[in-house]
C-alpha cells in the first residue's frame, strides 16, 4: 500500500454530498464550494466564521477548537481537540437531522 505520507497528498481537500460539504479549517461563505480555489480549504476563510452562508450548505470542519460540537450558521464544528481532551467527536447527518456521536 506504500507510507501514509505518500497517501495524503492523493486525497482530495474537500468532499461534497448533497447540502453538506467537509473540510479541514473553512469556505468562503459567500461563494458555492465548488467554486472556490481547493487549497485555501486547510487554512480556512476570514469571514468563514463571521458570516453565514446563504446557499443552503452545511460545512462539516475542524481546525477551530471548540468545547463540543457546535451547529450553527451553516456550520458545524467538530474539533474537540482530541489530541488533549481524548474526546473525538462525530455527527451523522440524515435528512433533517443531525446527531452528535
Amino acid at each position: 500500500m506504500g507510507d501514509i505520507a505518500d497517501w495524503l497528498p492523493t486525497l482530495p481537500y474537500t468532499y461534497q454530498t448533497g447540502n453538506v460539504a467537509a473540510l479541514h479549517a473553512g469556505a468562503d461563505p459567500a461563494q458555492a464550494i465548488t467554486d472556490q480555489a481547493q487549497i485555501g480549504f486547510p487554512w480556512g476563510h476570514p469571514h468563514f466564521d463571521k458570516q453565514a452562508r446563504s446557499d443552503g450548505v452545511w460545512v462539516v470542519h475542524g481546525h477551530r477548537p471548540v468545547a463540543a460540537i457546535e451547529v450553527k450558521a451553516g456550520r458545524i464544528a467538530i474539533n474537540t481537540q482530541a489530541d488533549i481532551t481524548g474526546i473525538l467527536s462525530a455527527v451523522r447527518l440524515a435528512a433533517g437531522e443531525i446527531a452528535a456521536l
